[in-house]
């Protein structure tokens, strides 16, 4: 696995892996407007929009050349996105953190 920072021209397929794990283990716990909410918050362009305004930096983690994990601060101090595959162990993260 390889740590890498984002870069626009990524957003897609970040906002497609954050969606995948978001629908399957969060949303069940969320109301519609909560669901919509974040829906909106991880949509393409308003990633790359808050990437470009340096408001956040995102990182990837990658296997064979394919995101399967995104971490997002906030200003730095605030961790707003955390989502991983669900085929990946947190001992495969640790490992090559």
């Amino acid at each position: 696995m390889e740590y890498r920072e984002f870069k626009l021209g990524q957003e897609n397929e970040v906002s497609n892996l954050v969606w995948e794990v978001f629908s399957e283990f969060e949303a069940p716990d969320y109301s519609d407007e909560g669901i919509r909410t974040f829906k909106d918050f991880i949509e393409p362009k308003e990633l790359a929009n808050t990437v470009s305004n340096s408001s956040a930096k995102i990182c990837c983690c990658y296997e064979d050349n394919t995101i399967v994990g995104v971490l997002a601060f906030m200003n730095i101090t605030h961790i707003s996105l955390l989502f991983v595959k669900k085929l990946i162990t947190k001992e495969e993260l640790q490992k090559n953190y």
